[in-house]
């Protein structure tokens, strides 16, 4: 992998999203607990202080990336500082538009951000999501090709086919990118307050800005103190989300090539975290944070949808882990072609399938959590971080010693099953209303219909792959799918509320529609 594909897919990615996380996060968490309407301007005035906040932080942070971490080869150093402002510089025009961002979730517009999605490039939509392609090569389809990543390109040591000057600044998300989010925004709100049918708390588009009140503070002293609470909480998140990233970077744990590979495969293993869960997951902190007063008991229907997240989230964890072991050489065969699968990238992908089991698992508990914890609790879940934040980089440096690049993957999970503990104790401490007929941890335990499912198809998986494959890969992937339909089947057999609220939910849309 040359020195910009390698910046383009961990060091401006790694800095856009410390960025973007540590300056808007603590204020979007904050400005959603509001439900008083009178306190709807004092919150769109805290919301406007990440604008200046997100120009500090990716200030210090470029500073931090320009002169404290390890700089490329010299040919590269002109356009890599370039990179960094320019990435710096799209990150506070982004936050720009949060206020309305956070306006739209607090409101429950969703079609907002889908509008974004769906105009987008798909390219620019995350600085993850979809690695440089690379050139065709010899003896290979186009179709196969045309999707290989910057790991494979790491083992078969090709440039990319960017010009040096212009890859870098395609970095995590460019002008085009930011400036769709903003002008998608701030149009259609515009657009919506002069309509007749406005019933957002702002009545018109000089109301979007920060203004004064008479009378009243500018900022409400109980938003500022858990802002600055969620704040610190966002500091340690993120080291712990980002943790294996910021460790290759500082300490170079791995070598660039082993950092290219394990980028490719933590991105592939993690597409279903940013499709399925991350979208599940902002909108359950929305909804719990607009029904579940903070320090009050948790009404009936709160409960049940907390269950219901839960046994949906987790089962597809489970489903995860059961094929992912089996067909993980078969995925990368076909996204990267055969390099990819003659490293350790195999055992890099199974790793992470289960690493995406404890991620639905933590979001949905992570996202009750902090909707309802009270200042001090958070002040107390801070606390506790710290201690995560050692563990975990003690683990990393173990079992990076033992396993490679493996460990990366083994050291998070050890982080998220933490968190998951420090989670679950919260959670099943809360106050629940009489009328609660379900415990909603009772989500996390499989039905033994379900469970059984699960085993007899990871254990069909796991034989197909040792008879059939890879002789005969059409056989092997007409089991799988024989697998997952009978694994359906149970699920709906024996999960019949689940498969009604999914109904509900669809129903609802279309008749919106």
């Amino acid at each position: 992998m040359s020195w910009a594909s390698r910046i383009i897919n961990v060091r401006l990615a790694l800095l856009y999203s410390t960025a973007t996380f540590v300056s808007v996060e603590a204020f979007r968490r904050a400005a959603l607990g509001v439900t008083e309407s009178s306190k709807w301007r004092q919150a769109i005035n805290l919301v406007w202080l990440s604008v200046p906040v997100s120009a500090a932080v990716s200030a210090a942070l470029a500073g931090l990336w320009l002169h404290a971490l390890s700089q490329p080869a010299p040919e590269v150093t002109s356009e890599y500082r370039l990179g960094v402002w320019v990435t710096a510089a799209m990150v506070v025009l982004e936050t720009a538009a949060q206020p309305l961002v956070i306006l739209a979730q607090a409101m429950l517009f969703v079609k907002w951000k889908l509008s974004y999605r769906l105009l987008a490039p798909p390219h620019l939509l995350s600085p993850l999501s979809h690695p440089p392609a690379l050139p065709l090569s010899q003896g290979g389809s186009r179709h196969g090709q045309s999707v290989q990543s910057g790991g494979a390109q790491s083992l078969a040591d090709r440039p990319v086919p960017v010009p040096r000057h212009l890859g870098l600044l395609c970095g995590p998300r460019g002008q085009v990118s930011s400036a769709l989010l903003v002008v998608i925004y701030y149009g259609t709100l515009l657009w919506h307050v002069r309509s007749p049918d406005n019933c957002l708390p702002v009545k018109s588009a000089s109301e979007l800005g920060p203004r004064l009140v008479p009378g009243q503070p500018a900022l409400d002293r109980d938003q500022l103190a858990l802002t600055w609470s969620f704040f610190k909480q966002g500091l340690l998140k993120q080291l712990l989300t980002e943790g294996e990233r910021y460790l290759m970077t500082a300490f170079h744990l791995l070598d660039f090539s082993e950092q290219g590979l394990y980028d490719v495969v933590a991105n592939l293993g993690s597409l279903a975290a940013r499709v399925l869960f991350q979208p599940v997951e902002e909108n359950a902190y929305v909804y719990f944070s607009r029904t579940v007063e903070r320090g009050k008991p948790v009404s009936a229907a709160a409960g049940r949808v907390l269950h219901d997240l839960l046994r949906a989230m987790s089962l597809l964890g489970l489903v995860a882990v059961t094929f992912g072991w089996s067909y993980s050489h078969l995925l990368l065969r076909l996204y990267g072609g055969a390099l990819l699968t003659a490293g350790p990238a195999v055992s890099l992908l199974r790793a992470q399938c289960a690493y995406v089991l404890l991620l639905a698992v933590n979001g949905v508990l992570e996202c009750c959590t902090f909707a309802v914890m009270r200042q001090e609790q958070i002040n107390g879940y801070n606390r506790k971080m710290v201690l995560l934040s050692v563990i975990f980089v003690i683990s990393t440096g173990i079992f990076t010693r033992l396993f490679g690049g493996v460990g990366f993957i083994l050291a998070n999970c050890v982080n998220m099953l933490t968190r998951i503990y420090v989670c679950y104790r919260f959670v099943a401490g809360l106050p629940l209303e009489p009328a609660v007929s379900v415990p909603p941890l009772l989500g996390l335990r499989p039905l033994p219909a379900v469970a059984a499912a699960l085993v007899t198809a990871g254990l069909l998986a796991a034989g197909s792959e040792s008879w059939l494959y890879p002789s005969s890969a059409a056989a092997h992937v007409a089991v799988g799918a024989l697998c997952g339909a009978a694994l359906v089947a149970a699920a709906v057999y024996s999960e019949p509320r689940l498969l009604q609220a999914v109904r509900e939910r669809v129903g609802d849309k279309l008749k919106r529609s």
